[in-house]
This record gives structure tokens, sequence and C-alpha cells, in this order.
């Protein structure tokens, strides 16, 4: 995951650096003010953003309003001083508001946070035209020599990349192989029963006795997941 720093005050840079590299992240890019951020290549490549809100010139609440208006998928947490700004850093892609100085642990449950929600947004190639992102997917399963993937606005996309294939890109982005002939999204599982799982469209898909505890595990670690981030 690519996090970016950015604050004016070079030993507070260097004290979230060292949180990041101690917590095993070593993609890490340190900016000294909104306007070097914001000149930045890397900025639309930015998974997580640790932004400093009093800054001169631009500050951070400026910031983000700038990356919201581009559209980025990098999560904001802001971090100051003062808790008087809260009420002007809420944003979509804003995650937390943390009050200097924060600790080791803040930072790795901000981070973590944001490694689970980025998941949603990572693409998925169909095939060399077509690639869809991961919260759109509702399903994938096989049909004569293809495999179909559906998405969650009602759409399907065939492909002769097989199944398999899909299983191992998808293993850690929350999808679990529930059948050898269907990989479905945890994101919209309702229910597991002892022989099917329940999407929350309605529709049942069968789980065959060589995947149920497989599927039981993983359905488990993705609501603990889901549940530690909220």
């Amino acid at each position: 995951m690519k996090i970016g720093i950015c604050d004016d005050i070079l030993s507070e840079r260097e004290v979230l650096k060292e949180c990041c590299l101690s917590l095993g992240y070593k993609s890490i890019f340190l900016y000294e003010s909104g306007e070097a951020l914001l000149e930045s290549s890397d900025i639309k490549t930015l998974d997580a953003l640790l932004l400093d809100i009093e800054m001169d010139k631009i500050n951070g609440i400026k910031v983000k309003e700038l990356l919201e208006k581009a559209d980025t998928f990098t999560y904001i947490i802001f971090i100051t001083n003062h808790c008087e700004y809260m009420p002007q850093a809420f944003g979509k892609n804003v995650i937390s508001f943390l009050q200097k100085p924060v600790t080791i642990h803040e930072i790795e449950c901000c981070l973590n946070k944001a490694a689970y929600l980025k998941k949603d947004y990572f693409l998925i190639a169909i095939d060399d035209k077509i690639s869809i992102r991961c919260k759109d997917i509702l399903y994938l399963c096989v049909e004569q020599k293809y495999t179909i993937c559906y998405s969650l606005d009602g759409n399907s996309f065939s492909t002769r990349k097989p199944l398999y294939e899909f299983e191992k890109e998808l293993a850690d982005l929350g999808f679990c192989m529930v059948h050898r002939s269907y990989i479905i999204n945890l994101k919209y599982v309702q229910k597991i029963k002892k022989h099917d799982i329940i999407l929350s469209t309605g529709q049942t898909f069968p789980v065959s006795r060589r995947y149920y505890q497989h599927v039981t595990e993983s359905f488990h670690s993705y609501t603990i997941s889901r549940l530690t981030c909220q």
C-alpha cells in the first residue's frame, strides 16, 4: 500500500514515517506542504494520506476538497492539534480524524481500515478490454467453456479466462470459491446454510461439501475484518 505523509513540520513527518515503517509499510512518500503534494505525480496513486490540517497557503482542508474534485481513491487520515477543525474535515474519502500526538496503534488502525476499504476499488481484468471493480462483482461462474462475471447492476461479461485464475486473483480481496463452478463476493453474503449460500440479492448458490469449511472460515474472517474496520 502506498502511503503519503503531508505535514509542514519535518519532525512530525519523520515521526509518522517511522510509525509506518515499524508497521511494515515500505512505500512511503513525504510532502512538506499542500502544494508539494498536489504537484506530485504520485498523488493519484496514493492509497492512504496522513494529512496535517494547519499548513501555510494550501491547508489540509483545501487539499481534501481538491482531491475530492479530482475524484481520487486516496483515503485521508487527518492529523491536527485542534479539534475545532473536525466539522470542516468530513468528506467522502476521510476515514479518521486524529489529534496530535498520535500513537502507533491509532496509525495502525487507520491504515488497516484504508487497506480494507481499498480492496473494493481493485480493478479485475475480465479480458483484454473489460475491467471491473471488486465492489461491483456479485459472483463468477462457469458456463460451458466460459467464465461469466455477473455484476451488481445486472450486467454479465463472458471470458475464456478459467475460473481458477480468478480464484487466485480474488483470494485476498473478499471473494470465496463455494463450489467448483462458483466464486462469490463475500460482501453480499446474507446467510450460509449447510448446503447453500444466500446473497443479499436473494440468489442462492450451492456450497459443496469440499468447500464448506473453507467458506465458513472465510466468511468469519471477512466479517471480523469488516467490523474492526468500521
